[in-house]
């Protein structure tokens, strides 16, 4: 007698007892109870694909099925799931065992009491909404990937660095040298290694009031958007130079320090920080030039005693590391002020917009003698450049 041969498979479930498992019928209930919180995608992947840990958390939550015959929870009834988009969620079993991957389909079969749970979990950098279906039927569940970063509710994101005055970055003048010849043909290394100027940052933000644990390992890429200025984890600023850094912050939600590195050349420095789709305000430098050679030429080494008509008797021009002109204010000093007096104490060199002329700096020989002119940065005892001797003759 010819006839076709069902094979029932057996299903083991919660209550220990085994009963025959087999496809919900079309006309069964089914639904999906999942809460509608977020969860995150990874932001950083190894080689192989798989999430770099720590990472944000949630990426995972836990889903029930509900499935019914009539009005009885359906015992034994599966269904098998889906994903779409594919790549964007991995459906993985629960300790109970009432899902499991098989080959080519997840597999959920009910228990005793009509429910099966799994977790879908986020193992990708993919965001945005997914749905899980049941495989030939309607009833599908919606599931929202956030990027990786700032929660929802989170406030007060902030970039803060120390050892600013408001937001200037003043220069050292601990390489500045003297020259009393021309100006060298070969410029400076504006990257000097072991000390170049550096400031510790850190970046900040208050977690939400709803869900506080999910600020923790939240990444934040922080981003220098100029050529001379790079971020680093190193505070001597040694190794490669990145313009790019990724921090995450702490259940507290402030990053480890980091710092940012800045070239003898300086400039309006303006660094970028983001934290997922989160942008915080960019945060600006005035990072002074550090001067690097300070050329003082002497135009006249004998004057005559003259109290009263000021006297030229010097050029000065100051550089930065490509040896253009650099705008920059010193002080002028004479080693014997009773013989010769300088005019101004303090003056202000001309920068390369200025032109390319060095200052002259005129004194007033009031007694006959021998006598240097100092010159160094205003306000600053070192490092100062003296000029030839002057005499001053009768």
């Amino acid at each position: 007698m010819a006839g076709v041969a069902v094979a029932l498979a057996a299903f083991v479930g919660p209550s220990g007892c085994v009963t025959e498992s087999h496809p919900l019928a079309t006309d069964g209930g089914l639904d999906f109870l999942a809460d509608d919180a977020p969860i995150f995608a990874a932001d950083v992947l190894d080689p192989t694909g798989a999430p770099v840990l720590p990472r944000q958390a949630p990426f995972e939550k836990r889903v029930q099925l509900y499935l019914t015959v009539g009005a009885a929870p359906d015992r034994g009834a599966f269904v098998d799931l889906n994903v779409d988009p594919p790549n964007a969620l991995v459906l993985a079993p629960t300790e109970d065992a009432t899902c499991e991957a098989l080959a080519g389909a997840f597999r959920c079969t009910a228990g005793a009491d009509g429910f099966a749970s799994f977790v879908v979990q986020s193992d990708s950098d993919a965001s945005g909404n997914a749905v899980v279906r049941v495989v030939g039927r309607n009833e599908e569940q919606p599931i929202t990937i956030r990027p990786a970063g700032l929660p929802e509710g989170s406030s007060d994101f902030s970039l803060l660095v120390e050892g600013v005055e408001g937001n200037r970055v003043p220069a050292r003048y601990n390489r500045l040298e003297c020259t009393l010849a021309p100006v060298p043909d070969g410029t400076f290394d504006k990257w000097p290694e072991g000390v170049i100027r550096v400031r510790e940052a850190r970046v900040r933000a208050t977690p939400p009031t709803v869900s506080p644990a999910s600020l923790q390992h939240a990444p934040v890429v922080v981003e220098s958007l100029h050529t001379e200025a790079f971020v680093s984890l190193d505070a001597s600023c040694s190794g490669a130079h990145a313009s790019r850094l990724r921090v995450q912050l702490d259940a507290s939600g402030e990053s480890p320090p980091f710092y940012f590195c800045f070239s003898d050349l300086g400039g309006s420095v303006p660094f970028a920080f983001a934290s997922g789709d989160t942008k915080g305000d960019a945060v600006a430098l005035s990072v002074d030039p550090e001067p690097r050679l300070l050329r003082v030429v002497t135009t006249d080494a004998t004057i005559f005693v003259n109290p009263f008509q000021p006297a030229k008797v010097l050029e000065v021009a100051a550089y930065d590391s490509d040896l253009n002109q650099l705008a920059l204010k010193v002080d002028v000093a004479s080693s014997e002020p009773e013989i010769l007096s300088v005019v101004d104490a303090t003056v202000k060199l001309p920068g390369k917009d200025e032109g390319d002329l060095p200052l002259s700096v005129f004194v007033l020989a009031a007694a006959e003698g021998e006598a240097t002119l100092s010159i160094s940065p205003s306000l600053y005892s070192t490092p100062s450049c003296s000029s030839v001797p002057i005499v001053v003759a009768p």
